[in-house]
């Protein structure tokens, strides 16, 4: 059987991304092969046997799984598998793995993927293939089915404020445009001047 060196962010008590992708993939993996899973922050080197398989999610630290693995002789296949958008600041340290590996699965909506021609690392197409969310519908059902009429919706932001979040882009709609209704759930040092702030809340509780 092929062993498939999964990683990933994993944890089986949590729905929360990055962790559910991690459960979810590493599931539907263990129904045909023998995974052996490793966080992306795990300070260890694989050393791959015949038909070994790596897939999953590099880190930007030297000493991480995948960093120190890749380059490994005997794979088989190496597969990035990592969210991507259009940003540098979050993507551009794939960059110095994609010349090793075989494919980039690329978890991304279908907005990123049909630009991917006008952007700055249109050299990585040939090897993208799109992965559209990777997560369990069961944990993410429809939630709302009634929407109030255009000019009287409201908009909610869940998340946290980091830079690969472009918060700020919230902060100019809501400045620009004084009768919309923008709030934010969460945490973060950095703040989102302008929204309602709602603080964290836990949405995994019914």
């Amino acid at each position: 059987m092929t062993t498939v060196h999964f990683v990933y962010p994993r944890d089986a008590a949590r729905n929360s991304s990055p962790f559910c992708i991690g459960n979810e993939v590493g599931d539907r993996l263990a129904r045909d092969y023998d995974v052996r899973f490793y966080g992306w922050r795990d300070a260890v080197k694989i050393t791959p046997r015949p038909g070994d398989v790596l897939l999953g999610h590099p880190h930007w630290r030297r000493d991480s799984v995948f960093e120190r693995s890749v380059d490994q002789p005997g794979w088989a296949r190496r597969i990035l598998m990592a969210p991507y958008a259009d940003d540098l600041r979050q993507v551009a340290y794939y960059d110095r793995h994609m010349q090793q590996c075989d494919l980039f699965l690329a978890i991304t909506g279908n907005y990123w993927f049909n630009r991917i021609e006008a952007s700055t690392i249109r050299r990585w197409k040939p090897k993208m293939r799109h992965m559209d969310l990777a997560v369990n519908r069961r944990f993410f059902p429809f939630v709302k089915t009634k929407f109030n009429p255009p000019g009287q919706r409201k908009f909610l932001y869940i998340g946290h404020t980091a830079h690969n979040k472009n918060v700020g882009y919230l902060s100019q709609l809501q400045l620009q445009c004084e009768s919309a209704d923008i709030s934010w759930a969460g945490r973060g040092r950095k703040k989102i001047p302008g929204v309602h702030v709602l603080g964290f809340m836990d949405f995994s509780q019914p």
